[in-house]
């Protein structure tokens, strides 16, 4: 059996980072003088003039002009704003906020102000209007449910959904919202064990499908609709649970993937990694499309990358495989897929078809993204800045664009930034937060890992307030102890040490 010391370097360094984060908290009560930003959303006007950003940390949305490349406004918005929604007339401004309870804030942009406020539920996220601007979809994430809000009348319909929804999407006819659940329910020990799109029929309000994602999938973080309305795109992890966690190389632990869905039929197409051979892209977020649906946009928030994907190249590749091989018909040799059930499994499959960008070299944790007039912007949660990339420029390397000055980071800031990186992950295949996402908490998958033999797999322990329980694994084994090892340097913002 081979162990790569890196793996068991990366398990170590996992114990040390989360004492880190955890325990700092406490620490390190005094916020700095400027309170970090956290971009956590972005949402353009439908002139594509303006680019709104949701401050996490900061309690506030930012109105930033596009050509002139400067903040306009800062609207204060409490509650730790979560997601937007610009209305098709460019007049309101809808903000999911989810602290101290569940609320969407309606923004007045003529004002700058808030109008309104809707009530909802327990950590509101990804606001999405339908096309006629009647309604108002909500992801209530720990409630398992969706809001569906008139906004004529007021009224709303709680609808439930399946575990965590995160992010949703509408058709543009209206007619069906999909919804991308962030965990599986059910057992870990199932057979299939899989996250879920569901899919909304919305005249019906009700749920009329689950769309499933190949076993092992979870830590959906986004779905999106192509311009042409045919297509949508989720991103997430493929987790190899099933095998012991014997190294970390080619994707055996976890792979980082989105998946394609046919609108016409409303069915998966095939589930694509977004990794290279000898590279991972962990922590795949946002996604969007260029305005001509050519470009796919996927941000990698773990390796602090921008995937551009040819998307008709995509397709084409993908149509050419068959479902079963018929051996009187030539072999593909420029493709390790033979058959279309191949392709989850292939890390070369996009080689010639897509585009790494590496962001700036002070620009970190790319999450969501939009594409506005030939240029995709990326919110980087933990630099408080947006990343600017030319899509029409082939050789173009990604730009920062501040959004305010950068305060230095704190021990707490500091833990919770390498918890999300994978730079100090042997060749980026993942971070801390692909096994503990949102925050600490689970993947809900059950691992094998070595510190106390093969054989005996267990479920991932959530992280929350892991400072107040022993370093141990159910069978009270240690889990992992922080010691001297030799890891390659990570990548760190300015300013910081390991």
């Amino acid at each position: 059996m081979r162990i790569l010391p890196r793996l068991v370097g990366f398990v170590r360094f996992v114990a040390a980072v989360a004492g880190l984060w955890v325990l700092s908290g406490a620490a390190d009560a005094a916020p700095p003088a400027e309170p970090y930003l956290s971009p956590s959303a972005l949402a353009s006007t439908r002139d594509g003039k303006t680019l709104f950003v949701a401050c996490a940390t900061a309690d506030r949305v930012l109105s930033y002009d596009l050509e002139a490349r400067k903040i306009t406004a800062s609207i204060p918005v409490k509650g730790s704003p979560s997601g937007l929604a610009v209305s098709a007339d460019g007049k309101q401004l809808f903000v999911t906020c989810a602290v101290p309870e569940g609320k969407v804030c309606v923004i007045d942009l003529a004002k700058g102000g808030i109008v309104s406020v809707l009530p909802v539920g327990h950590t509101p996220m990804a606001p999405v209007l339908s096309p006629d601007g009647a309604k108002l979809f909500v992801c209530n994430r720990f409630n398992n449910d969706l809001s569906v809000l008139d906004l004529k009348t007021g009224a709303q319909r709680r609808i439930p959904a399946e575990r965590e929804p995160v992010a949703a999407a509408v058709t543009p006819d209206g007619r069906f919202l999909l919804v991308a659940n962030h965990l599986h329910t059910g057992a870990a020990v199932n057979p299939w064990v899989s996250a879920v799109v569901s899919v909304l029929d919305v005249r019906e309000n009700k749920l009329i499908k689950g769309l499933l994602l190949p076993d092992g999938s979870g830590a959906l973080n986004d779905i999106r609709v192509s311009p042409d309305g045919k297509y949508a795109v989720v991103t997430h992890v493929l987790a190899r649970f099933r095998l012991p966690a014997t190294q970390l190389d080619r994707g055996w632990m976890n792979s980082n993937a989105m998946t394609l869905i046919d609108l016409a039929a409303m069915e998966g197409i095939n589930t694509v990694l977004l990794d290279d051979v000898d590279r991972g892209a962990a922590n795949p977020w946002g996604v969007d499309w260029s305005a001509d649906g050519r470009t796919l946009i996927v941000a990698l928030a773990g390796t602090h990358e921008l995937s551009l994907i040819d998307f008709p190249g995509l397709l084409a590749k993908l149509a050419r495989l068959p479902a079963t091989l018929d051996d009187s018909k030539p072999v593909d040799s420029t493709s390790a897929s033979r058959v279309r059930a191949d392709v989850p499994s292939d890390l070369a499959f996009l080689v010639g078809l897509r585009r790494r960008a590496a962001l700036p070299p002070d620009d970190f944790g790319p999450r969501p993204v939009r594409a506005v007039n030939g240029k995709v912007y990326a919110g980087n949660f933990f630099s408080d800045s947006l990343t600017v990339l030319d899509l029409a420029d082939q050789g173009a390397r990604p730009t920062s664009l501040p959004l305010g000055p950068k305060p230095a980071m704190s021990p707490a800031r500091q833990g919770e930034f390498f918890f999300n990186d994978a730079g100090i992950c042997f060749q980026g295949w993942q971070s801390c937060a692909t096994c503990h996402p949102g925050g600490g908490r689970v993947d809900g998958l059950n691992w094998d890992l070595l510190n106390d033999g093969i054989g005996n797999p267990k479920n991932t322990r959530s992280l929350l307030l892991a400072h107040k329980t022993p370093p141990a694994m159910p069978k009270l084994r240690r889990s992992a102890r922080a010691v001297e090892y030799s890891f390659s340097a990570p990548r760190l913002p300015s300013g910081s040490r390991l």
